[in-house]
């Protein structure tokens, strides 16, 4: 990484999006690395979310925040589209040994002040 960073002033994630760097290595050495592990979870978040919304039309984004995506859906559905949600949250991170970053689950009826970890096979709370 640091020879990379010497002799080509960039690094790069494993979906091919290249970061260019100004300043010293040591100096930006820091932040490099860690562009690349935030740059992915970013990306595996977006597209999670494309993902959910081609999957499930009737699904409402309302945002992403860096690791988390944050959508409504009829309550009374919800529980016969986990399987559907789960698998269009699953996104491959490019590797040599492809990887799958697992998102949990966190859901209310009530408010967002509300919600709690839910368990992906049955829709109810996790213990």
């Amino acid at each position: 990484m640091k020879t990379e960073l010497q002799t080509t002033r960039k690094t790069s994630n494993k979906f091919g999006y290249i970061r260019p760097w100004l300043g010293r290595v040591e100096t930006i050495l820091p932040e490099a690395l860690a562009w690349i592990p935030q740059s992915t979870v970013g990306l595996v978040t977006n597209k999670a979310m494309v993902q959910l919304k081609h999957a499930l039309p009737q699904v409402r984004l309302t945002m992403q925040i860096h690791d988390s995506i944050v959508f409504q859906l009829p309550v009374a559905a919800y529980r016969e589209h986990l399987p559907v949600i789960r698998k269009a949250l699953e996104v491959v991170v490019p590797y040599e040994d492809p990887l799958i970053i697992p998102f949990s689950l966190k859901g209310s009826a009530i408010s967002w002040a509300d919600c709690r970890e839910l368990d992906w096979e049955t829709g109810n709370a996790a213990a």
